[in-house]
Parts: C-alpha cells; sequence; structure tokens
C-alpha cells in the first residue's frame, strides 16, 4: 500500500488482516524499517458503505498510540485478479474514508490477490510473516 494524502511518507506499507482480528504493518522504503501488530474489530458501516474499524492493543513503530480508528472499502478490480484497497487510519474515531484525508490521519490506496492463481504478494508481506508459524509467533510475542 502507498500513503496519497497530503504531505504523506514515500514508502511502501504492507499490512496483513487476518481472519482472527489481528493486524501486522511493515513500513518499507530500501528496507524494512518499522513493524507493529495490534487487534482490530469491525465497529460498523459508515453511510457511504465503508466498513468502520477500532485498532487495540497496538505495539511497535511507527504509530505511537495504542488504539487507533479506521474505514476500508474492498472493490473488485476489472480483471477480476485484484482486489483495489482504500484505507483511512486515524487516532480518533472516523466517520468514513475522507477522514483520512485530515491532517494528522492516514489515507491508503493498495491491492491484495483476488485470484491467487495468478497473483502472489507473498513477497511484499511483512518480513515477519512469510511463514504461518512465525506470524503467529510475533503476534503472540
Amino acid at each position: 500500500m502507498i500513503m496519497v494524502q497530503k504531505g504523506y511518507k514515500v514508502a511502501e506499507f504492507d499490512m496483513l488482516f487476518d481472519a482472527a482480528g489481528h493486524l501486522v504493518s511493515q513500513m518499507y522504503v530500501t528496507s524494512a524499517t518499522s513493524l507493529g501488530k495490534g487487534k482490530v474489530a469491525v465497529t460498523g458501516t459508515s453511510d457511504a458503505g465503508e466498513t468502520l474499524i477500532h485498532i487495540t492493543e497496538w505495539t511497535g513503530s511507527p504509530i505511537k498510540a495504542t488504539s487507533g480508528y479506521g474505514a476500508y472499502k474492498l472493490k473488485p478490480g476489472q480483471s477480476q485478479t485484484l482486489n483495489l484497497l482504500e484505507l483511512a487510519m486515524s487516532k480518533t474515531a472516523v466517520k468514513g474514508l475522507d477522514d483520512g484525508l485530515k491532517e494528522g490521519n492516514a489515507y491508503f490506496v493498495g491491492v491484495s490477490c483476488k485470484d491467487t492463481a495468478h497473483c502472489d504478494f507473498s513477497k511484499a508481506a511483512p518480513a515477519t510473516m512469510t511463514m504461518q508459524d512465525e506470524y503467529y509467533q510475533f503476534l503472540d510475542a
């Protein structure tokens, strides 16, 4: 994912959300520069149909808060190979994606594989998540 709001950081952000409600994030410039983890819960839906989330138990960089909020929207790509993702994040509650464009917040755009037979982002996964066992050891640490 990349940031697109005014004043964005030039970097790649690799994020993994799992079905158990965990989030792991890695910022990458020329090498992995930070790694963070936390728990995510869906809290509702915005008026525009975006999914609202609350992030808790956050540890690691680059976020200095222990909790935060966000909104996301997942759309199928034209070829049905990729999903397009828009993600807004903030230290305070958000009402939708547009809140990610406000000063001090973050707005990301990215893609994920919809058709894993023709798409593989495993090389972009946060370094500690290249194997499932390593991923769960990181979350339990």
